[in-house]
């Protein structure tokens, strides 16, 4: 029988900025169709921690409003999340939004059903 082996805890994972700015703390990282968060400033080339699950309160968009439960996705185009299916799917609402709030609280990577 093949084996897994646990490489590090469900939470965060290691995470190498290839990019030319700094990370901040609380900085969003999208790659592929897993959304992480850092969890303190990455510089370039530096290796830092992403966290991937966990409540988190995001920008939101304008205007919209959302339900307990409610699929959230990121738009990178205005760095807010939205309901609108076209952005990355990273979770769920766990927190009424209402239409004026400028922020949403999430289940990050929480799994969204298409």
């Amino acid at each position: 029988m093949k084996i897994a082996k646990r490489v590090q805890n469900y939470g965060s994972i290691n995470y190498v900025n290839d990019g030319d700015e700094t990370i901040p703390a609380g900085g969003i990282v999208v790659e592929g169709e897993l959304v992480g968060c850092a969890v303190r400033p990455i510089e370039p080339g530096a290796t830092g921690a992403l966290d991937v699950d966990g409540n988190w309160r995001f920008p939101k968009t304008s205007g919209e409003t959302f339900s307990v439960g409610a699929a959230c996705y990121w738009d990178a185009s205005n760095e807010a999340v939205t309901s609108t299916t076209s952005g990355t799917a990273i979770g769920v609402c766990v927190e009424a939004a209402a239409s004026d709030d400028e922020s949403i609280l999430v289940a990050l990577n929480y799994r969204v059903r298409a």
